[in-house]
């Protein structure tokens, strides 16, 4: 479906392109009632990998609907949903106000104060993590960056065979995916995926993009795992453990599957200090 069928099939008009990604082409729209909407649609036949989020977002609406958008309607690769007024809660940070990092654990302190319903079709860490573990790696990569890896695949494997409390997670919470002002922010694109809480936040801590001097902050990094575990009631240990084994995963995915170098090695290693540390 594109924008021309989804349009009056949606009964939706005054379109306007929000932005494009890799996946979906986002509009701003309006319906019948004058409401400003959000219609996305998938460059495929369905949502795909997606499919799995907006199922989260479903749930999570039906038991806190003020932490997520109205999803109003899906339809084969079209989904309409409410237009969340607002900035990305990283646009705060990027400017230096880092303080604002309170509204993430807000946010996620309330979405973990719930409990969810089982959800259908949820992929499990294990599947996300194959990605890491089948990672081949080039003649020419660091000898450095290579060991950290191996140790991140190693810590991996370690926390996906003793998950506890194992529930269904937003998968990618992190600034840029809270969007509003002020104490009032909304969750958007969720991955969804069954794991334990402690991997919840692991990526925000290579997050917000646009700050990289902060994040490889060691000192900084020690303050915000600690500020997350607290919020959310985590094991230290294994908070930090993830924060790496993500870190090492987002590493793995953009290698394509051989891994040559990685903007992010630096981070890794400390990462994986930190873990060590705790």
């Amino acid at each position: 479906m594109d924008l021309e069928q989804a349009l009056p099939r949606f009964d939706l008009h005054s379109a306007m392109e929000l932005t494009q990604t890799k996946s979906a082409a986002l509009w701003r729209v309006q319906d019948r009632h004058g409401r400003d909407l959000v219609l996305k649609l998938y460059h495929g036949p369905d949502p795909g990998n997606e499919a799995s989020g907006l199922r989260f977002m479903q749930a999570v609406a039906q038991i806190a609907p003020n932490l997520v958008p109205v999803i109003y309607r899906t339809e084969e690769n079209a989904v309409a949903m409410e237009y969340v007024v607002g900035q990305p809660l990283g646009d705060a940070l990027r400017r230096g106000d880092y303080m604002q990092e309170h509204s993430l654990l807000d946010t996620a302190r309330q979405l973990h104060a719930h409990t969810l319903q089982p959800i259908s079709g949820l992929p499990h860490l294990a599947d996300w993590f194959q990605r890491l573990f089948n990672l081949r790696f080039a003649s020419d990569c660091p000898s450095d960056l290579k060991a950290d890896m191996q140790r991140a695949q190693e810590l991996a494997s370690a926390l996906l065979a003793t998950q506890r409390n194992v529930r269904p997670l937003h998968g990618d919470l992190h600034h840029d995916n809270l969007i509003g002002a002020g104490s009032c922010y909304k969750l958007i694109d969720a991955k969804g995926v069954l794991g334990e809480p402690e991997y919840e936040l692991a990526n925000a801590l290579r997050n917000p993009k646009g700050c990289e001097t902060w994040l490889r902050d060691k000192d900084q990094q020690k303050q915000r795992q600690r500020a997350c575990c607290a919020a959310l009631s985590l094991d230290p240990k294994r908070f930090a453990q993830w924060v790496a084994a993500k870190c090492a995963c987002s590493i793995a995915l953009r290698s394509g599957g051989v891994l040559k170098a990685d903007p992010e090695a630096d981070l890794l290693n400390m990462f994986l200090a930190l873990a060590d540390e705790v």
